[in-house]
């Protein structure tokens, strides 16, 4: 076969080959075309509050140590010592005045400058420039609303335009109550599945839950209650430009949440909204004081569930497997009973262990044995459902569509196929 990588996704990204899905030379070309070019989730600025706090996390393939300098400036670099590219932070979190190389003792300060090399004079005796050894920095940072985003690409467009509408859709869950957000925990798993399925999935497939989750919307009370109709039948599917997409749905007073969990969980999610109405009222205004996100995706790997309470990234591991890192996302202002509550609301239902989460991680796992196969790969995945259907709404922004229909989806691969377009097969 020969061409690029843009003839695996059709114009109207409606047919993608299963290659997409299970292929190695797909994965590696869209480290670089897709990872290397693209806006990527770092963490939440409440993951470095002091300077010194860092994090250690993920773009792409490459681990990224996030950090918050003693400016107050929060940045990202390579974790990778100059000298011979050994990892210098080891821990997933902490505090530090500075990391050391455990090979050569190449020492780093918080603002990524090379700060000490062992026997300099005596070792390097024509001398040597430390300025322009430093560690390497992520290109471009930007931060919206608490959550913090990278990209390697240098020319890249600013976030605020990157995001363009769907930042109008995020800040109805992470401008919502006075503070904005923070995060209380991290969790990390693994999946036999391609990283696109957790990120397609979650830009917008609603037409799966009533049959893949059918046990527990009967164990809550049946299909037909308020908190699933609100979104399959009362709900919309919205794609905006750059691939991104969203589930939209009212919050009303029944709509809250699920019914799992005790009374007193529940009685408390709805005090903390019904608390901050009016502030959403005057933050959010009218329209977006009750619409809240069930599930959306910020091309290519970020996810938000704002009914489950909670943040994704599903990293590339390699063409079949994938890591899941899934925070607790909560309202700062909070009371201590409702962050509990919204915990308890995620840990049941998309947690690693969470009955939604178990659903989708086996259907992920199935379209990639669905997908590796000498004679299955040579076949298409169809995303033809609902086309023709969606487009501009009176008063939500991008092209707004019934949640059985595949619109969003169809946006994302649109914008697979543009970055994939200068990988060579």
């Amino acid at each position: 076969m020969s061409g690029n990588f843009s003839s695996l996704v059709n114009e109207e990204g409606s047919r993608v080959s299963r290659r997409l899905f299970a292929d190695e030379a797909v994965f590696e070309a869209e480290l670089e075309q897709v990872f290397g070019k693209s806006w990527l989730f770092l963490g939440h600025e409440s993951q470095v509050p002091r300077p010194g706090d860092f994090f250690r996390t993920r773009m792409g393939d490459e681990s990224i140590i996030l950090i918050r300098g003693n400016d107050g400036e929060v940045r990202a670099f390579l974790n990778s010592c100059r000298h011979r590219g050994l990892p210098i932070c080891r821990q997933d979190k902490g505090n530090a005045k500075a990391f050391v190389c455990p090979y050569h003792a190449w020492t780093y300060a918080s603002d990524g400058s090379l700060r000490g090399v062992p026997r300099q004079s005596q070792s390097y005796p024509d001398g040597l420039d430390k300025s322009k050894l430093g560690l390497v920095p992520v290109a471009h940072m930007a931060n919206h609303r608490g959550l913090i985003f990278g990209s390697f690409d240098p020319d890249i467009i600013p976030l605020e335009d990157y995001l363009g509408d769907m930042a109008w859709y995020l800040d109805c869950h992470l401008a919502r109550a006075p503070g904005g957000t923070e995060v209380l925990g991290l969790q990390r798993w693994e999946i036999d599945c391609n990283w696109k399925m957790p990120a397609e999935n979650q830009i917008g497939d609603v037409c799966h839950g009533p049959f893949s989750h059918v046990s527990l919307f009967e164990a809550a009370g049946g299909i037909d209650q308020p908190a699933v109709t609100s979104v399959v039948d009362n709900g919309v599917n919205v794609a905006v430009p750059n691939g991104h997409g969203c589930v939209v749905a009212g919050m009303n007073e029944p709509e809250r949440e699920l019914g799992l969990g005790d009374p007193s969980a529940s009685e408390a999610i709805s005090g903390h909204f019904d608390k901050y109405k009016a502030y959403r009222v005057e933050h959010l205004g009218a329209l977006r004081e009750h619409l809240d996100l069930p599930t959306a995706t910020v091309f290519p790997n970020f996810s938000i569930l704002g009914r489950n309470s909670t943040i994704r990234v599903a990293h590339p591991i390699s063409a079949t497997r994938t890591e899941m890192w899934s925070w607790i996302l909560v309202d700062k202002a909070a009371d201590p009973e409702a962050k509990e509550a919204f915990r308890k609301q995620y840990q049941v239902t998309f947690g690693p262990g969470g009955m939604l989460e178990s659903d989708d991680g086996e259907n992920w796992s199935g379209v990639m044995y669905g997908a590796r196969g000498s004679q299955s790969r040579k076949q298409d995945y169809v995303y033809e459902m609902g086309m023709g259907s969606d487009g501009p709404h009176a008063e939500l922004p991008g092209s707004v569509g019934h949640t059985f229909s595949e619109h969003t989806q169809r946006g994302y691969y649109r914008r697979w196929r543009e970055l994939m377009s200068e990988a060579v097969i």
